[in-house]
Parts: structure tokens; C-alpha cells; sequence
């Protein structure tokens, strides 16, 4: 078994969406409006290009567009079932196991929450301290 683990802030557009996460066992990530991510045949170069007309047109590089790809490029192209996610939440962290592939849900484009996975909280939904 090849798993991976991820550091996933859950804080579209800056909003704490972490106990909107526990809820409904997903993990949420932003950038809503830049529709189409989840298409499997876009090269790297169209996917960033996505992004940038979605949320960065005006910059001047490509840096911004670059690092949110990324991001986005994880969460639905490497993340894969039976990997790991870890949630930092204040002092405290989640950790919870991938379930199932990226999806978009049209009606959480306002709130910027539209991508999500769904996945299984581990240590039945408690925090864990940082402090050692």
C-alpha cells in the first residue's frame, strides 16, 4: 500500500469551515469560481490558466495562479483514498483518511467551498493537542 499524507488548511477565503468539515465528513478547499479543475485532461498549463482568470488576471505574473494550482493540484489530482489529511485548527489538530475522489458542488460557490473530499475523521472527530 503506497499511502500519502497532506497538510490541509481548511479556511476557504480566509473562514473557518472546520466544523462544517466534521459535519459532513469532507475535507473543503476554496477557489470555487475557478470551475473545471476536476477535468482530468487539462495539462498543468490549462489548469493554472483556470485559475488565474478566475482570481488572478490582473497580476502581472503567473506566482499567484502558480501557487493556488498547486494547492488545487493536489487536493484533486494526488490526493487518492486511503491517504492521510492533516487539519490544523487553532492549538489543536484533525487527522482524517481520504474516502473518495474531488468533488464540485455548484451551490457552495458563494461560500468558496464548492471543492471538497469526502473522508473518514479519525480518533472519532476529537482534536489532537500540538502541545506536547
Amino acid at each position: 500500500m503506497n499511502q500519502a499524507a497532506y497538510v490541509l488548511r481548511v479556511a476557504p477565503g480566509g473562514e473557518d469551515k472546520v466544523p462544517e468539515a466534521l459535519r459532513a465528513d469532507q475535507i473543503i478547499i476554496g477557489w470555487a469560481e475557478a470551475e473545471g479543475l476536476r477535468d482530468l485532461n487539462l495539462s498543468w498549463e490549462q489548469f493554472r490558466e483556470i485559475l488565474r482568470d478566475a482570481y488572478y488576471s490582473e497580476e502581472p505574473t503567473l506566482r499567484k495562479a502558480g501557487a493556488a494550482a498547486g494547492h488545487m493540484w493536489r487536493f484533486i489530482r494526488d490526493m487518492k483514498p486511503d491517504d492521510y489529511v492533516v487539519v490544523p485548527y487553532g492549538a489543536d489538530f484533525f487527522v482524517a483518511e481520504i474516502t473518495g475522489p474531488a468533488t464540485y458542488d455548484p451551490s457552495k460557490v458563494e461560500e468558496d467551498s464548492a471543492y471538497r473530499r469526502s473522508v473518514r475523521w479519525l480518533n472519532e472527530k476529537r482534536p489532537i493537542s500540538r502541545q506536547l
